[in-house]
């Protein structure tokens, strides 16, 4: 006897305030929150996590794969689910190849004039946020 088994992901559809008021698509480690993906493999489902959008994104997963992530708000917590497919677009909407570049750019810059790696996470990317403020109201003076 075959069991067939099928996994639905259940959570929030309404992706415009994720994609705009969380820090879903930044590349912060998401250690307490990561996002989970759910792999067909053959009959089987495969669930991976996720610490990093970047890796995520690396995945090169099928279109249709479902992933789900939990957002964390001030009163509550919700879990929003949808297709790799829906991520890849609300990513690259919100930071276009070209920025990307440009941001690296950026990281190298300030790391050659400061001394300092460009980590993305806690003091290190406050202080590149004031530099890179700093250095764009300069730019365009």
């Amino acid at each position: 006897m075959i069991i067939i088994t099928k996994i639905l992901t259940v959570g929030r559809r309404d992706l415009e305030d994720l994609w705009e008021k969380s820090d879903i698509l930044t590349h912060y480690s998401r250690n307490h929150h990561p996002f989970l993906v759910f792999v067909e493999k053959g009959d089987k489902i495969e669930v991976r996590i996720y610490k990093h959008l970047n890796e995520l994104i690396k995945s090169n997963l099928p279109a249709n794969t479902r992933i789900m992530v939990q957002w964390k708000g001030n009163w509550k917590s919700d879990f929003f689910h949808f297709s790799f497919e829906e991520l890849i677009k609300a990513y690259y909407e919100k930071y276009p190849k070209d920025d990307n570049l440009k941001m690296k750019e950026y990281y190298k810059q300030y790391e050659k004039e400061t001394g300092k790696k460009a980590i993305r996470g806690g003091l290190e990317t406050k202080l590149f946020q004031q530099w890179y403020f700093f250095k764009k109201e300069s730019e365009s003076r």
